[in-house]
């Protein structure tokens, strides 16, 4: 009969009896089952297809080529066993030996120098254990250094013919995760590696480098249970040191069959509270297993299941997101809380991603690549403003009553008032008003608000060229540049009744930079 991979959707000839079932093109080992029928009998003139494309699921928009069974040579003869032991319980003696003998000689092969499969050794690297961190984000990263001393064939051991390489008689590294997740490993070497997998439900995967400087990395969804793992050279080298970089991201559930993404996974590399951390970097792999095109027409590039990383911002915050890919074509898809999606290519420098974000909800960010299957290293980078409220949709100000840094009443302004804050340079400020200069934040550094009129005298002190903008209650704006000394700012104004807002700005875009504002009623003299 005809059955449908759950996990590519490729079509599958089950013969009869037969409990479980490995797909050619994805290498996913599933129970007959649990699977969808497509033909309760095959048809005579059915052939596979060469190619497989899946429309969904974590290889959606890969081709897939299908590719015979390729048995290590044990599994062979282990089955012989399996069959001929059967028949010697019904009675023939002469199976019975033949049994055994398929048997001592399967155990003396097995364990001969430089045939032993990986799985039945103890690795020379040990056991990593991933446990999912109270926070639910993904557990630190591990390395793994040693030594290659290859001898086996890759091929001997049942993964796909169509990988190369020589590995160890012992694999290099068992890995064990408690729940679902996503295994990130990447080896380097003086020369081009080769990977080899091998999941607890018997799935392989092998994955090599065409150069040494490229290095190997191997992407997958991981199970719960053992992971072997064996690092190789590309070629039968005498002992090549290597370094193993292991990642591993939790994962709660299967990926959503509509998207492909699993966002409310922990992070590939980070979570990140934007207002409490203003800006910073970090750094990973691309993992261009689903089309943005899949989830929005309007994107481009191709990303990971599960995010690089997640905001989770403790306040209404604006961040902008950068991605970029050195000597490549970076991706950005940002998906946030209610399930809406923001998405960009090219609209940072050269062919930098850019996303500009506004939220107080959590953003899951997907990084990634515009060319599918590019193995690179995606470098994410934020800089954040936390808001006061939400901006104005005509100029991006934050029009709310209360100040980043003070917001002062009439018995506040009885006697001179000092305020002290940093600027930082999210609007520029001519945008606002064409006769303004600097860059401003969204949210007013001060709030002030009057019951009665008052005349006050705001006055900068700063190291920087600072710059002064205030929108009085009835919506006019007020800026100066450099009437203060020293490249400050200073403005005389009649404060109506309501609600001012001051922002302090730096007449150049550029690091933030330390101020004191000055409020000053006229007549009196500051202390």
């Amino acid at each position: 009969m005809l059955v449908e991979c759950t996990r590519c959707g490729a079509p599958l000839d089950v013969r009869q009896g037969e409990s479980h079932v490995k797909c050619r093109y994805c290498e996913a080992v599933s129970r007959v089952r649990s699977l969808k029928t497509i033909a309760p009998q095959t048809p005579s003139d059915w052939k596979p297809p060469a190619v497989w494309q899946p429309t969904q699921g974590a290889h959606a928009g890969r081709s897939l080529e299908y590719h015979e069974a390729n048995l290590a040579w044990q599994e062979v003869w282990a089955e012989r066993a399996r069959r001929n032991a059967k028949i010697a319980a019904l009675g023939g003696l002469a199976p019975a030996v033949v049994a055994i003998v398929t048997a001592f000689v399967m155990f003396s092969r097995t364990h001969s120098c430089g045939e032993t499969p990986l799985a039945s050794r103890p690795p020379e690297h040990g056991v990593i254990q991933f446990e999912t961190q109270g926070d639910g984000s993904a557990p630190a990263p591990r390395v793994v250094r040693g030594v290659i001393r290859p001898a086996l064939d890759v091929e001997q051991l049942g993964w796909r013919s169509r990988c190369e390489g020589y590995v160890g008689e012992s694999p290099t590294v068992r890995i064990q995760g408690r729940t679902r997740g996503v295994l990130v490993l990447e080896a380097r070497a003086q020369q081009p590696t080769t990977i080899a997998l091998l999941t607890p439900s018997g799935a392989t995967h092998c994955v090599r480098a065409t150069t040494a400087s490229a290095g190997a990395r191997l992407i997958a969804l991981a199970e719960p249970g053992i992971h072997v793992v064996s690092v190789g050279a590309l070629r039968a080298h005498h002992d090549v040191p290597f370094e193993l970089v292991v990642r591993w991201a939790p994962i709660p559930r299967p990926p959503d069959p509509r998207t492909g993404l699993v966002v409310d996974a922990a992070p590939l590399l980070a979570t990140v509270d934007p207002v409490a951390q203003a800006s910073g970097s970090t750094s990973g792999p691309v993992w261009p297993a689903v089309d943005a095109r899949d989830l929005d027409l309007q994107c481009l590039g191709h990303i990971g299941v599960v995010p690089h990383m997640v905001l989770r911002p403790t306040g209404p915050v604006h961040v902008e997101m950068t991605a970029s890919i050195q000597g490549g074509d970076a991706a950005l898809v940002a998906v946030m809380q209610d399930g809406s999606l923001q998405c960009d290519d090219d609209g940072g420098d050269g062919f930098d991603a850019k996303l500009s974000l506004f939220t107080s909800t959590p953003v899951a960010i997907f990084a990634g690549s515009v060319r599918d299957g590019e193995s690179a290293d995606v470098t994410l980078r934020w800089s954040a403003e936390p808001l006061t409220g939400e901006p104005d949709a005509a100029t991006g100000l934050v029009l709310g009553d209360v100040g980043s840094v003070a917001t002062l009443s009439d018995s506040d302004l009885e006697r001179p008032r000092t305020v002290n804050g940093t600027t930082r340079t999210s609007l520029e400020a001519r945008q606002i008003d064409s006769q303004c200069r600097g860059w401003v934040p969204r949210s007013p550094h001060v709030v002030v608000s009057l019951e009665q009129p008052r005349e006050v005298e705001l006055t900068t002190r700063s190291t920087g060229d600072t710059t002064l903008l205030v929108r009085l209650p009835d919506g006019r704006i007020a800026c100066d540049d450099d009437s203060g000394s020293n490249r400050n700012a200073r403005l005389r104004l009649e404060l109506p009744a309501g609600p001012t807002r001051v922002w302090v700005g730096r007449f150049g875009v550029g690091a933030q930079v330390a101020f004191e504002l000055a409020i000053t009623p006229p007549g009196m003299r500051r202390r």
